[in-house]
This record gives C-alpha cells, structure tokens and sequence, in this order.
C-alpha cells in the first residue's frame, strides 16, 4: 500500500475528490435510514419507512459502486480540479462555514438527485443510481458553480 506521504500531488488529488464524493453520498444514505426509523415513530409517515430504506440501500451500492471505480478515473481529477479552483477564488475562503465547503459543492450539485426521485410513492421501488450519470451531473454542478464564481469576480473587478 502506498503511504499518502509517498503519493504525488496529483494521485493525492485523484483520491481526494473521490473521498468526498463518496463520503457525502453515504452521509445521504444514513440521512435516509434516519427517515425511514423517523417514519415509523411518527405514525403516518410508516408507509415510507419501505420507501426510505431501500432507497438508501440503492445509495449504498452507489458508495460501493464509486469506490470501485480507479482512483485516477478522469472524473475524480476533473472533481478534484474544480474543488480546488473553487476554493482558490471563494472570496469568503477564510470565514467559518457550518458545513465545510466541499461538501456544500457537492450537495448543491447532487442533493435533489439523489433524494427527489421522481418515482418517489411509498409503495415503489426505486431505480438503481446510474454511476456515470451521477458523476455527470456532479461535474455539470461544479463546472456552473466555477462559471457562476468567474462570473462574479468578472463583475467585480469592474465595479
């Protein structure tokens, strides 16, 4: 196994952005276990509780599906790339956030996705995620949130 002090800068930087991308879908995961146990408790939310939790297990083969992808899928260094321009030119950079910054992106990009499906009905069953479709649309996300930053730095510098 390689040690992280012996990885170069730009395995670092593959990894990186893969263990955020997975590490924020597996939090949505137990989010959706939380409202499956919360449907139950509270009565009439009980015809979700099937819903929620086999919805997170489709989260969880997604986690499973991610991590099995190579670290130095292209994706995870085009992810990567745009965590760190992003954060190069956050003009609020040094501000305490309540949820750290990478994650904010990659919620904001990935949030409804995975958690607004539209087949949603207690008695459904929800589809698997399609991997390269959520990495698509992660990358769409934090490429419009560098154009939406480039835009206002733009805008900035002219007035």
């Amino acid at each position: 196994m390689v040690k992280e002090d012996d990885m170069g800068d730009e395995e670092k930087m593959e990894t990186k952005g893969k263990i955020e991308v997975v590490a924020y879908i597996e939090s949505v995961a137990k989010w959706k276990e939380k409202r499956a146990a919360d449907a139950l408790k509270y009565g009439p939310g009980a015809a979700w509780y099937r819903y929620n939790l086999l919805d997170a297990e489709e989260l969880r083969e997604l986690v499973s599906a991610l991590a099995a992808l190579p670290d130095d899928d292209e994706r995870f260094r085009r992810i990567e790339a745009a965590f760190v321009a992003l954060e190069e030119n956050d003009p609020e950079k040094d501000r305490d956030r309540r949820v750290p910054f990478r994650e904010a992106l990659v919620e904001s990009a990935l949030f409804e996705r995975l958690t607004r499906r539209p087949e949603a009905h207690p008695e459904a069953d929800p589809r698997p995620f399609d991997v390269d479709r959520v990495l698509e649309v992660l990358i769409e996300g934090l490429d419009n949130s560098l154009d939406d930053l480039l835009r206002d730095l733009g805008d900035a510098g002219r007035g």
